[in-house]
């Protein structure tokens, strides 16, 4: 009896820890192309995305090379972050100054001379708030902090539709980051 109740207790503490557990993600760029290292280039950007396996999901670190010999713009105002369901949300800023409120209104557009690069990190304007104009809290993370719920999300995408105007001309692009695996941390 000692010895079922020994495993019992052991079986339930795994699976306790389990749930909780810290996930460790695997993501892909799965469009406009596919690229395990989260890369893209063409004749007129390259970008590298660079979230960590682990970490604070709440907002899409990324450099962004100019390969043009005209300045690009970054069009704030019409940039999203897409849920998997195909909910679109604003964007915000890391690099800009936090604002009162919870959207981020009138965002100046990026402009990235000629064979430069800007570095950027975005995150869904209302899942943050303005804590004195200072400081931003998230209220909620892109991707989910618990193993059981992590595990849920393989094979699905998040997309981060840039306008980029070159020349007067506007260029959509849209990356899919897509969970390619959950492990337990």
């Amino acid at each position: 009896m000692w010895k079922k109740f020994l495993l019992f207790f052991l079986l339930t503490l795994l699976l306790a820890s389990t749930a909780a557990a810290s996930p460790r993600y695997t993501f892909s760029l799965t469009e406009p192309a596919y690229s395990e290292e989260l890369r893209f280039e063409d004749d007129r950007i390259a970008i590298v995305f660079t979230l960590k396996a682990k970490g604070n999901y709440y907002e899409y670190p990324f450099e962004l090379t100019n390969k043009t010999g005209q300045p690009i713009k970054i069009d704030w105002s019409q940039a999203a972050i897409i849920d998997p369901d195909g909910r679109s949300h604003r964007v915000g800023r890391s690099t800009a100054p936090a604002l009162t409120g919870t959207q981020p209104e009138g965002l100046s557009p990026t402009t990235i001379p000629p064979q430069a690069f800007v570095a950027e990190a975005i995150f869904c304007s209302d899942d943050a708030l303005s804590v004195g104009g200072l400081a931003r809290v998230y209220t909620t993370y892109l991707y989910p902090r618990t193993y059981q719920e992590a595990k849920k999300l393989i094979g699905s995408s998040r997309k981060i539709f840039l306008p980029l105007e070159i020349n007067g001309e506007t260029f959509y692009y849209t990356f899919a980051i897509t969970v390619e695996n959950v492990a337990i941390n």
